[in-house]
């Protein structure tokens, strides 16, 4: 390493301190790596399980499906407005 006249000969350059998001964004490149090759069901309940390890809550509510009855109200045609006379 050549000799900088900046840096007295007895101290070496001190490395610049990790940016603050640093650990975050390494911590997210990590859990993105790990989910990419899973299915959807198997990234799902490694999620879940990870938020309730470190005690978050879910993201998005567990929705039960439709009942038959709101199904089927749900897959009804719209009738078209009638015409006052």
């Amino acid at each position: 390493m050549p000799d900088d006249p900046a840096v007295p000969p007895n101290q070496a350059p001190m490395p610049h301190p990790p940016a603050e998001g640093d650990g975050e964004i390494k911590a997210m490149n990590a859990v993105v790596s790990a989910l990419k090759g899973l299915k959807d069901e198997e990234r799902r309940r490694v999620l879940e399980y990870v938020l309730g390890r470190f005690g978050a809550v879910p993201l998005q509510p567990q929705i039960a499906p439709p009942t038959p009855a709101v199904s089927a109200a749900l897959s009804l045609t719209p009738t078209p407005p009638v015409a006052s006379p």
